[in-house]
């Protein structure tokens, strides 16, 4: 994705996918797939709920994008604490029936995943990093979204929520609560 040009930027390359899972939580499963032309291994997050559009994919890949990008500006100003988003792209699997679309991330060894917030260690430099972020994000983008809630995984954040104004940006995957609806009068 690019987020400063709002286009999607597609390659071809020659993929081999796993046949098993090696890992799985509640909502996804975890695939290893190799990349042929590089040699690099990712995991693919297979998603249990085979409903699931794949629009949400596009959109968590976005939100990820355009935190990544924040982060970069973020760490410009140079905080105590760097924040750094963990890459990830889709594949199109394009010789598999129906042709999935399916999130790929970096292949990281020894990690648990958790919400930022929820670290019962979390130091108090990550807690306000993560504060400042956040209030950055907002500011940043003249008040338009908030990039927060993130998870993370080894040194990185990933799956933040994003919550914006107009509610485009990242569709399903904006978590801004509906408006509540006009009381009727009596």
């Amino acid at each position: 994705m690019q987020v400063d040009e709002n286009r999607w930027e597609r390659t071809e390359t020659l993929v081999a996918v796993g046949k098993k899972m090696f890992a799985w939580g509640e909502r996804q499963g975890c695939i290893l797939v190799e990349d042929k032309t590089d040699g690099h291994v990712n995991v693919v997050k297979k998603d249990f709920d085979q409903e699931a559009p794949t629009s949400d994919l596009y959109d968590s890949i976005k939100i990820e994008a355009i935190a990544a990008m924040m982060a970069d500006c973020f760490n410009q100003l140079d905080p105590p604490m760097k924040v750094k988003f963990m890459p990830c792209f889709l594949y199109i699997l394009a010789q598999r029936p129906n042709q999935p679309t399916v999130r790929v991330e970096p292949l990281i060894f020894h990690h648990d995943k958790a919400k930022v917030r929820a670290i019962p260690d979390l130091s108090e430099l990550e807690r306000d990093t993560l504060s400042a972020f956040e209030l950055f994000t907002y500011h940043g983008s003249k008040k338009a979204f908030v990039i927060t809630n993130p998870s993370r995984v080894g040194d990185m954040w990933t799956e933040p929520e994003m919550h914006s104004v107009d509610r485009k940006l990242g569709g399903a995957r904006n978590m801004v609560p509906a408006s509540p609806s006009t009381p009727s009068a009596p």
